[in-house]
């Protein structure tokens, strides 16, 4: 009888040593699904913050080809008004010639009017 109880005590023991790990892994398995949850948490943060930074980048690049855009607009009207210019001056130095000309016709009648 003795020996039953001893082994009684025995059999006890290690039952309680069994529920005791068992509460140990259940609380360690908590503790890792807290610190998954978590993670999974801070995973769909970063992703929130990458569809924004994506966003943003999209945005400079099309800011980006609108400037380059209207650079080469403004580029194209630069060179439309140097060619303008060019006639313009170029019509400036036919009327100054023909004003010369015509300096030198009427210089030429007031000669021709004074001998007379």
């Amino acid at each position: 009888m003795n020996r039953s109880k001893e082994e009684i005590e025995v059999g006890s023991s290690s039952l309680k040593e069994t529920v005791e790990s068992i509460e140990d892994i259940v609380t360690e398995v908590t503790e890792i699904s807290k610190m998954v949850q978590e993670i999974a948490a801070a995973a769909q943060e970063q992703s929130a913050s990458i569809e924004e930074v994506t966003a943003s980048v999209e945005e400079v690049s099309s800011i980006s080809e609108e400037s380059a855009a209207s650079t080469e607009e403004a580029s194209a009207a630069v060179q439309q008004q140097t060619a303008s210019m060019d006639e313009m001056a170029n019509a400036a130095q036919e009327l100054a010639s023909m004003a010369e000309k015509l300096q030198e016709d009427v210089a030429f009648f007031k000669l021709n009017m004074d001998k007379e």
